[in-house]
C-alpha cells in the first residue's frame, strides 16, 4: 500500500526532525549546562585578569620613574663631588620635590648612600611636601631591601614585597601598606655611590581587590609566600614576620589550591565531591538554593586564581584568588535545565501541529518544484535562454518565490562569472607593467572596463598618483563627509561605498578601497552615477582589484630599485677596474723605479767584487758590502710593495693591532685626539671580515685625515649577535651627502664612500654614513660572520 505524500511528509518529519530535535535538545541541555559552568568560571577568570591588569596599570610607569631619578644630572653631580653639605644637596632636593609634586601616589623619595644612611629624604603628606632634616634621617643598612638593591647592576630595578612601612624600625601607625622601587647609582668611576628609592602607597591597588562580583564569593590577594595582602577578614592580613607576624597563610587553609597556584599563572581549582550525595546536592539539584531549606554542611568552594603580571625580573609574585561557592555556580544551570525541558516539550507539541498543517499545503507545491528544478538542471547544460516558460499558479506562495529567486541566482552567478573573467584579464593586464606610471595607467583602464565609473583617483600617502575621467566629480574630494569615509576606509583597511549629495557636486556614488605599497597606505576612489557603485559587490570587486594593483606597484618599485642597484653596481665595477689598473701601475712603478734599480745596483757591485777580488782585495770587499746593502734594501722595498697589496700585520697581528697603527699614524698626521675602543679586548673575527673591516676603517681614516680637520677621532670595534661592528666618527667639517657626488673635487671621496658601502654588502653587512656640514661624520658598519645571499 502506497502512502500519500502528505502521510510521508508527516512520518518523515517525525523521523528526521522531531526525534533528532528531542535528542538534540536533551544533549544540548546537558552541553549548555556544562558551557554555563565553564562560562561562569571564564567570567570569574576574566574578572580576575582585569583586576590584575588594573594593578599592573597602577604600577606601570614606576620603574621608569625611579630610573629617571637615578639619572638626574643634579644627583650625578652631587655623588661625584662627595659633598654632603646642605648647599650641595639643594639641586637634588629641588628635583626630588618637583618629582614628588607631580606623583601624589609616592609618599617618600630618598637617596641613601653606600653605608645605608639616608642623605636626602622627601616626604609627601596631607600637609604638603617636606624635606626631612638631618637629625631625623635614619640608617637603613639593616633593612632587607638595602642589601638587595646594592647587589644590582646599573639600570636594574628592585621591587619590594608589599609590607607595612616602618619608621625607626617600628611599624608606622596607622598601618601604611607600602611597596618600594629602588635602583643603585654609581659614580663616574663606576664605584657604587648608594641607591635611589621611592615608597608608594599600596592602598590604591589593594582597593581593587576589596569588591567581588559573585554572590557569597570572597576575593583576596596573596604574596609569593601565601600571606594575605588583601582579605575581608582583617585578622588574616599581614601575617608575615616583616609585619604583624601572625603566621596566618593561605596554604594552611587550602593546601591543594596553593599547590596548583604555585604551578600555574592562572587557572581554577575545583575540589571533587566526596560522595554521590554532594553530586546531587551541588550539581543535579542544588537544594540549598530552594526556599526554606538550609543544609548543615557548608557548600564546597571553587578557587579561581590569576597571577599579577610584572615586567621586572626582581619583582615579587602576587596572586589574585576568588573563592566562589559551588552552589552559586550551579543555580543558573538548574534554572536553565527546567526552562529548556519545558520549552522542548512545548516545541514538540507545536511541531506536530505545524507538520500536519504544512503537509497539506506543501505536498502539491513540492511536486511542482521538483519538476521545475529537474527542468532547470537539464536546460542549464545547454543554452541559458532555452527555458522560456515558467510554471504559473494563480495563488503565489513561498515555493513560487523560491523558484524565481533560484532563477535570479542563476543570472547573478553568470554575471559574477563574467566579472570574474574580466577581473582575471585585468589583473594580468596590470601585472604585465613594470614601471609605476604604466601600472597606474593600466589600473585606471582596468577599473573603467569593469565598473561604470566617471572619475578614478589613486592616491598614496595623501599624494594623488593618478586621476582619469571627468574632473567635475573631483569636487566631492573637498567634502568633509567624503574625507571621513576615506579616512575610515584606510583606518579599518576595508572598502566603503557611500551616496554623494548633489549639494557638493554631481549626484551619485563613491566606492573606495585602501591599498598598501611597501608599507605605505593609500586609497583608490571611483565616482559615478550608476547605483551599482553603491552595492557591496562593487566594493568587493574593487578591493580584489586593489590587491593586484598594490602588488604590481610593489613590483614596479622593486624593479626600479633593482635597476638603480644594477646601475650602482656597474659604476662600482668600473671604478674597481680603474682602481685595480691604477694599483697595478703603482706597483709596476714601485718595482721598476725602486726594486729593479736596487737589484741592478747590487748586480753591478757584485760584478765589481768579482773583477777586483784577486787584484784589489780591499776594493772588492767594499764592492761586496755595497752589493749586500743593495740586496737588503731590495728586500725592504719588496716587503713594502707586498704590504701595499695586503698588510702582513693583518695576518700576523690581527685587525685590532693593524687598525690601531693606521689610527695612530692618522693621529700624528692630523694632530688630533684619538679614542680607540675595543670590546672585547681579545677580539678576533674570520679573515674575510677582518679584511673588509680593515679596508673600511682605512678608507674612513684616510677621508678623516684628508678632509675632516677634526680635533678628535673615535674608533670603536665590538661584536654583537655574531657580527662585527666598526664605527669611525670625527667632529670635523662634515659634508652634505646630497651634493657630495656633484662636486668634481670630491669625486674620489664619493666613490670611496660608495666603496665602503659595497664592501659591507659583499659580506652580507651594511654600512651607513651620517654627515652634516660643520658637525662631523659618522661611519657605522655591521659585518655578520656568516650570511646567506637572498634575492
Amino acid at each position: 500500500m502506497r502512502l500519500r505524500i502528505r502521510t510521508q511528509l508527516i512520518l518523515a518529519f517525525l523521523v528526521t526532525v522531531l526525534l533528532p530535535l528531542i535528542g538534540t535538545g536533551l544533549y544540548g541541555n546537558w552541553i549548555t549546562s556544562q558551557t554555563l559552568q565553564t562560562q561562569a568560571l571564564d567570567n570569574a577568570q576574566a574578572d580576575l585578569h582585569l583586576r590584575a591588569l588594573q594593578i599592573e596599570g597602577v604600577l606601570k610607569n614606576i620603574r621608569e620613574n625611579v630610573l629617571f631619578l637615578s639619572q638626574l644630572d643634579s644627583l650625578a653631580t652631587f655623588i661625584n663631588e662627595d659633598n654632603y653639605s646642605l648647599e650641595a644637596k639643594q639641586p637634588v632636593i629641588r628635583d626630588f620635590v618637583s618629582f614628588s609634586a607631580t606623583h601624589p601616589e609616592i609618599f617618600q623619595t630618598r637617596y641613601i648612600d653606600s653605608s645605608g644612611m639616608e642623605v636626602i629624604r622627601i616626604e609627601v603628606s596631607e600637609t604638603g611636601i617636606t624635606t626631612v632634616s638631618e637629625p631625623q634621617l635614619q640608617n637603613k643598612s639593616t633593612r632587607y631591601y638595602f642589601a638587595a638593591v646594592m647587589a644590582l647592576q646599573n639600570g636594574e630595578v628592585f621591587v619590594s614585597p608589599v609590607d607595612l612601612n616602618r619608621e625607626f624600625d617600628q611599624l608606622q601607625i596607622p598601618y601604611t601598606p607600602t611597596i618600594r622601587y629602588a635602583t643603585p647609582v654609581f659614580r663616574a668611576d663606576g664605584e657604587r655611590a648608594g641607591l635611589v628609592i621611592i615608597n608608594l602607597y599600596a592602598s590604591p591597588f589593594l582597593s581593587l581587590v576589596q569588591n567581588n562580583s559573585a554572590e557569597g564569593a570572597v576575593l583576596y590577594l596573596l604574596d609569593q609566600d601565601g600571606y594575605y595582602l588583601s582579605h575581608p577578614d582583617v585578622d588574616k592580613l599581614w601575617g608575615n614576620s616583616r609585619d604583624l607576624g601572625t603566621g596566618v597563610r593561605f596554604p594552611e587553609e587550602n593546601m591543594p589550591a596553593w599547590e596548583l597556584i604555585n604551578q600555574l599563572a592562572s587557572g581554577v581549582h575545583s575540589p571533587p565531591p566526596d560522595t554521590w550525595v554532594e553530586v546531587v546536592r551541588d550539581q543535579l539539584l542544588p537544594v540549598s538554593l530552594l526556599p526554606g531549606i538550609n543544609t548543615a554542611e557548608p557548600p564546597r568552594s571553587v578557587f579561581v586564581f590569576q597571577r599579577v603580571p610584572f615586567n621586572i625580573t626582581s619583582s615579587p609574585t602576587w596572586t589574585l584568588v576568588e573563592e566562589i561557592p559551588h552552589v552559586s555556580l550551579f543555580a543558573p544551570i538548574w534554572n536553565f535545565r527546567l526552562t529548556a525541558i519545558l520549552i522542548l516539550l512545548l516545541a514538540s507539541i507545536v511541531s506536530m501541529v505545524i507538520a500536519i498543517n504544512l503537509s497539506r499545503r506543501l505536498s502539491n507545491p513540492i511536486i511542482r518544484l521538483t519538476l521545475e528544478v529537474r527542468q532547470f538542471v537539464q536546460t542549464r547544460l545547454g543554452e541559458r535562454n532555452t527555458v522560456k516558460t515558467r510554471i504559473r499558479d494563480p495563488q503565489r506562495n513561498e515555493t513560487q518565490e523560491l523558484m524565481h529567486a533560484f532563477q535570479d541566482m542563476s543570472s547573478t552567478i553568470d554575471s559574477h562569472l563574467e566579472q570574474l573573467a574580466m577581473l582575471n584579464r585585468a589583473g594580468n593586464y596590470i601585472a604585465a607593467r613594470l614601471d609605476r606610471p604604466a601600472v597606474l595607467e593600466a589600473s585606471c583602464y582596468a577599473i573603467d572596463r569593469i565598473l561604470p565609473v566617471k572619475l578614478i583617483s589613486i592616491s598614496l600617502n595623501n599624494e594623488v598618483l593618478q586621476t582619469c575621467g571627468d574632473l567635475a566629480w573631483s569636487v566631492h574630494r573637498e567634502s568633509s563627509s567624503v574625507a571621513t569615509v576615506l579616512e575610515n576606509a584606510m583606518e579599518e583597511s576595508d572598502w566603503r561605498t557611500v551616496g554623494l549629495s548633489a549639494a557638493d557636486g554631481p549626484p551619485g556614488f563613491l566606492c573606495c578601497t585602501p591599498i598598501c605599497v611597501d608599507g605605505v597606505m593609500g586609497i583608490i576612489e571611483i565616482y559615478g552615477n550608476d547605483p551599482i557603485l553603491g552595492k557591496a559587490s562593487s566594493g568587493d570587486l574593487l578591493a580584489t582589484l586593489a590587491t593586484q594593483i598594490s602588488i604590481s606597484l610593489d613590483n614596479a618599485d622593486l624593479y626600479a630599485r633593482l635597476e638603480k642597484r644594477k646601475a650602482e653596481l656597474q659604476t662600482l665595477v668600473k671604478q674597481l677596474i680603474n682602481a685595480q689598473e691604477e694599483e697595478r701601475k703603482v706597483v709596476a712603478y714601485d718595482i721598476h723605479d725602486g726594486l729593479i734599480q736596487m737589484l741592478v745596483g747590487a748586480r753591478l757591485h757584485l760584478r765589481n767584487f768579482e773583477a777586483d777580488r784577486e787584484q784589489a782585495p780591499e776594493r772588492s770587499e767594499s764592492a761586496l758590502q755595497k752589493g749586500l746593502d743593495q740586496l737588503g734594501a731590495a728586500v725592504v722595498e719588496a716587503r713594502r710593495v707586498i704590504d701595499g697589496l695586503r698588510p702582513a700585520a693583518l695576518d700576523d697581528l690581527g685587525l685590532v693591532t693593524t687598525l690601531r697603527e693606521i689610527a695612530e699614524e692618522t693621529q700624528t698626521a692630523c694632530q688630533c685626539r684619538l679614542e680607540f675602543v675595543v670590546e672585547p679586548a681579545n677580539l678576533r673575527v674570520p679573515a674575510h671580515i677582518e679584511t673588509t673591516a680593515f679596508r673600511i676603517g682605512q678608507e674612513a681614516l684616510t677621508n678623516a685625515r684628508k678632509y675632516a680637520h677634526s680635533p678628535r677621532i673615535r674608533i670603536v670595534l665590538s661584536t654583537k649577535n655574531d657580527a662585527l661592528l666598526i664605527e669611525v666618527q670625527d667632529w670635523g667639517l662634515g659634508f652634505d651627502q646630497e651634493t657630495l657626488t656633484t662636486k668634481s673635487s670630491q669625486e674620489n671621496r664619493g666613490m670611496g664612500l660608495l666603496g665602503m658601502q659595497e664592501r659591507a654588502r659583499l659580506v652580507g653587512g651594511e654600512c651607513t654614513i651620517e654627515s652634516y656640514p660643520g658637525k662631523g661624520t659618522r661611519i657605522h658598519a655591521v659585518l655578520p660572520f656568516e650570511f646567506e645571499e637572498t634575492l
